[in-house]
């Protein structure tokens, strides 16, 4: 009975030992680093895992931007390759708009509005070539259209100095 309490002792200083460990090894690991942040003036974006849609709605939410966009708008915005460090929210939002193929960005001193719209699946697009439309013949001149028929003015003084 006796080795069992030691038994039961010891396991449960070793539970104890473990939780405490792992419980300093959680709050020593690094927190990480929000994708958008304010720094001083500027911003700054860093691309993760989420793509460039989560990035502008995290912008959005970190500076009260109000953000137009469909899902599938978000969804089809081209990943961001690099960091962007932004001197202003309107060149924040500039940087991060060219992953999209349809937007507006409207920015006073104080917030923007953003506007994101999807373009069409390359295979749904109609694209009508220009040579496609009919062109019109220059009308035939009429016979009774002659130079004494035209109505003449005279030219204004000095537009055709004289020898």
């Amino acid at each position: 009975m006796q080795r069992s309490r030691h038994a039961v002792r010891a396991l449960a200083c070793a539970l104890l030992a473990a939780a405490a460990v792992h419980a300093r090894c959680v709050a020593a690991a690094p927190t990480p680093e929000p994708p958008v942040r304010q720094a001083g003036d500027g911003w700054q974006l860093v691309p993760d895992a989420a793509g460039s849609g989560e990035l502008a709605r995290a912008l959005a939410r970190a500076s009260g931007t109000e953000l137009m966009a469909s899902t599938e708008a978000l969804a089809r915005m081209r990943p961001l390759r690099r960091p962007v460090h932004a001197a202003s929210l309107a060149a924040a939002w500039q940087a991060l708009l060219t992953a999209a193929d349809g937007h507006a960005l409207q920015c006073d001193r104080r917030q923007c509005r953003v506007w994101i719209v999807a373009a069409a699946p390359a295979a749904t697009r109609r694209v009508t070539p220009v040579a496609a439309a009919p062109v019109a013949a220059a009308p035939a001149p009429t016979a009774h259209a002659t130079a004494s028929s035209v109505a003449h003015e005279p030219d204004p003084p000095g537009l055709f100095p004289s020898d």
